[in-house]
């Protein structure tokens, strides 16, 4: 074997080693990201630290680091680019008003100029009736008012001429619907209610994976206090990692009464043990967990 044949397997090695390197950064960089919202950092950091090297942690870091100075620079630029857009948008607005008051000033010097020549500007029968005349009965003020545009909205004008009683006002002495009442007093017994209960279904994550349903049960009924629970099921939900943590899903049964009673305690924070995930479960539509 040549020379050159050694410096070229040498090359591809190189090549080799660092697109194996880059593979495992972009495999660690998507794993923290994709177990952030599942796992603690103490559990990430224990997990990281067994299966990949210092070095490549540390890679990973000034990977990192690096794009977010990118995005920070990009975000930067981003700013600067909706200024420079807002500049030309007030530019443009001045450009507008600036023509505007070039052609009104050149049309009225035109106009001087035409009379000052004796050459009168033709006037039309359709401009003679399209002529607006203040109505009678009107005062001074008023008649000033309604020539000059004041540039209100149009619902505020539909509100005053509803004020003004020239739009028909909406009934206002139709009675509002009465809301339904629950009965709640203690001593009237002459009929009795049906019992109607509701369930609390929860989602309890985070638990150690030899965590048994019977714990769960025994965990609720210490918090519940004084609520009536005439049911409790925890079914165990299947998890991405079995074998660092478990999920269960916990519906509790209590009286309709005393539903949110029931909701407050047991989203209670100080209630369940340290590290324990709480939520409201909702119950799939098409039956799989």
């Amino acid at each position: 074997m040549t020379s050159a044949n050694i410096d070229g397997a040498g090359d591809t090695e190189g090549v080799s080693d660092e697109h194996t390197t880059s593979e495992t950064i972009n495999e660690l960089i998507c794993f923290v990201q994709q177990k952030s919202k599942v796992l603690g950092v103490d559990d990430l950091a224990c997990i990281c630290t067994k299966f990949y090297t210092s070095d490549k942690i540390c890679k990973v870091q000034r990977t990192l680091q690096k794009y977010v100075k990118e995005l920070t620079f990009l975000r930067s630029e981003i700013k600067s680019v909706a200024q420079l857009r807002e500049e030309i948008v007030q530019l443009r607005s001045c450009m507008e008003t600036l023509r505007g008051r070039s052609v009104s000033n050149a049309s009225m010097g035109q106009s001087s100029v035409n009379v000052a020549a004796g050459v009168h500007p033709h006037i039309t029968d359709n401009d003679m009736f399209d002529t607006h005349f203040p109505a009678l009965g009107h005062s001074s003020a008023e008649v000033s008012s309604e020539v000059h545009f004041t540039g209100k909205p149009f619902v505020d004008i539909a509100q005053d001429l509803r004020s003004s009683g020239l739009i028909s006002k909406v009934a206002k002495n139709r009675k509002p619907a009465r809301k339904p009442v629950v009965g709640a007093s203690a001593q009237n017994k002459s009929v009795k209610s049906v019992d109607t209960f509701c369930t609390v279904d929860l989602f309890v994550s985070r638990l150690h994976p030899e965590t048994h349903s019977n714990k769960l049960v025994d965990c609720v009924n210490s918090i519940k206090g004084e609520i009536q629970v005439y049911n409790i099921v925890c079914e165990k939900l299947k998890s991405k990692f079995e074998s660092l943590y478990c999920s269960y899903h916990v519906a509790i049964k209590d009286e309709s009464v005393r539903l949110t009673e029931a909701v407050e305690a047991f989203m209670s924070a100080d209630a369940w043990p340290s590290g324990i995930f709480v939520k409201i479960y909702f119950r799939p539509k098409n039956g799989s967990n």
